[in-house]
């Protein structure tokens, strides 16, 4: 009788912890969700503390200082911007860039779903924004199908029922340590879900890649008609790539002109 007594409370026990264990995680995933954090002092801005600031904002791979390592700005003073381990909610993030962007003349950039946080954002026309291969609205994708959104709906389940396990930092190839199950699942989500109510940003200019794999382009311009574009020959978000960096440093200063 003893022994049952003892497995029921174990099992009790067990059952509690890991209500806990989900419920601590499920609040602190709520209220950090979506958070930008700054991804590391870019060495190159010593002498431009008085120049107008550049968010760069991450994309898939939450590495924004590498992503943007090879593109240059000389002419800004630039704040690289990664997503919270907690997970990605383009909201709050959005929210968040609203609040970073109080400078006249400050430049916006994201890249993929990052861009999905500044359309979600109250961006006006005394900011500059450049959205690089932007994942915004779940059409363009070119997964979009029942099929991959049940998908993303059944990995932020099992990421929510993973608790505190969720936000542990995994070392996916070159992502280094900026990455977890949270926010992956998270992100895959919201690119299958959520259209964001498209506000008529005049300054918003798109960068777009001809070999994309992952985007429709021809969606995206329907979607931005009225933006300016540039194409280049690359592959998606490739910002990071010697060989296709100096494309989007050229794209860039086109637009940004």
């Amino acid at each position: 009788m003893k022994n049952k007594g003892v497995k029921k409370m174990i099992k009790t026990l067990i059952i509690l912890l890991i209500v806990v264990n989900i419920i601590t995680c499920l609040t602190a995933r709520i209220i950090q969700g979506g958070k930008l954090v700054v991804s590391g002092e870019d060495i190159r801005n010593s002498s431009r503390r008085d120049k107008p600031t550049a968010y760069l904002i991450a994309g898939m791979n939450n590495q924004a200082s590498t992503a943007y390592s090879l593109i240059d700005f000389p002419d800004k003073y630039t704040v690289p911007l990664d997503f919270s381990l907690f997970g990605f909610n383009p909201i709050n993030a959005g929210d968040q860039i609203d609040v970073l962007c109080r400078q006249e003349g400050a430049v916006v950039m994201g890249i993929s779903v990052g861009a999905k946080a500044i359309i979600y954002s109250g961006m006006d026309a005394g900011h500059k924004v450049i959205l690089i291969n932007p994942c915004v609205y779940p059409d363009t994708v070119k997964l979009d199908n029942p099929f991959m959104k049940v998908a993303s709906i059944l990995l932020e389940v099992i990421s929510y029922g993973l608790g505190w396990l969720s936000v542990i930092p995994l070392p996916i190839g070159d992502m280094g340590n900026k990455y977890s199950l949270a926010l992956l699942s998270d992100q895959f989500f919201w690119s299958m879900w959520g259209s964001p109510k498209y506000q008529n940003i005049s300054n918003i200019k798109i960068i777009l890649s001809t070999e994309d794999e992952l985007l429709k382009n021809d969606q995206i311009l329907e979607r931005f008609a009225f933006a300016k574009h540039i194409q280049i020959e690359t592959k998606h978000g490739r910002t990071g790539e010697p060989k296709s960096a100096p494309l989007y440093q050229w794209a860039i200063k086109i637009l940004l002109q």
